[in-house]
């Protein structure tokens, strides 16, 4: 999380939820190489964010963060 470098099985986790999270919402209908990459993208965005909030559960941190680019 922030200031922390979280160990390899965290990531992990944390990853496939995001992903599993951005697929519910966007349903990506392209290849799965290509939405690899923007999910990618779009998780290094939030962990970067200040969305990536370790005071709150990860779901709900991922969860607002895909809400706040689903308005951009």
């Amino acid at each position: 999380m922030n200031n922390t470098t979280p160990t390899r099985p965290y990531c992990d986790y944390s990853f496939f939820l995001f992903s599993k999270l951005y697929d519910a919402k966007f349903k990506p209908e392209y290849e799965i190489d290509l939405q690899y990459e923007d999910i990618c993208t779009e998780f290094g965005k939030y962990c970067d964010s200040e969305f990536n909030d370790d005071k709150i559960n990860e779901y709900d941190c991922i969860v607002d963060y895909l809400k706040s680019i689903d308005t951009k």
